[in-house]
């Protein structure tokens, strides 16, 4: 049952002033107190890396790494800003650097041309697709196969949408660009999906 507006913005707030007194005990010499942190997002970290790098094991060492760097630097993190967007650029960028040191991505897309960022398309687009996941039936093997041959900028506005059901705001807000921006990606994205699973059906 999915969750109001209004729901979704007093969760997120609660979440966020919780986060932030996490973050404030840890910065007090507390360290022990961002584990809390790691359960509440562990499951949403190897979710999402797993969107990047497809591969479960992969995905769950990343996201470990990735709570790992964020601990090493969270006396540098500014508690009027959000936990989660600034724990994900350091999620992302981690999952890119595993994928570009495996050389399974290159970059320039010209899809994020204009918006002032590189995008990643995958260099072998016969990677084995993500699983047990949100798709059933019996599509989700043809879902998957095209799904996975989408560019990283086009399977992350997805990922953050679909299966983290993020709002736009949220999504906005973690990838720190415009609503509009936000709407335009998943619009194009979603066309994208479309055409793809056009020719695997």
């Amino acid at each position: 049952m999915r969750r109001s507006p209004e729901e979704r913005d007093s969760n997120m707030e609660a979440a966020d002033a919780s986060d932030i007194r996490i973050i404030r005990e840890v910065q007090a010499g507390h360290r022990e107190a961002f584990e809390t942190l790691v359960r509440r997002y562990a499951s949403r970290a190897h979710g999402i890396a797993m969107q990047f790098v497809q591969n479960s094991e992969d995905a769950l060492d990343l996201s470990q790494d990735a709570f790992l760097k964020s601990f090493r630097a969270v006396d540098r993190f500014d508690t009027e800003q959000r936990f989660f967007p600034w724990f994900y650029k350091i999620l992302k960028n981690t999952c890119l650097t595993f994928l570009k040191r495996k050389g399974l991505v290159r970059s320039f897309s010209l899809s994020a041309a204009g918006e002032g960022e590189a995008d990643y398309q995958l260099v072998d687009e016969a990677a084995v697709p993500p699983h047990a996941m949100l798709v059933q039936g019996e599509l989700r093997e043809e879902f998957w196969s095209a799904y996975s041959t989408l560019s990283l900028r086009d399977r992350e506005i997805l990922t953050l949408r679909h299966f983290q059901e993020q709002s736009y705001q949220e999504i906005a807000d973690t990838l720190e660009i415009p609503i509009g921006t936000v709407m335009s990606r998943l619009y194009h994205a979603r066309r994208k999906l479309r055409r793809k699973l056009e020719t695997h059906l």
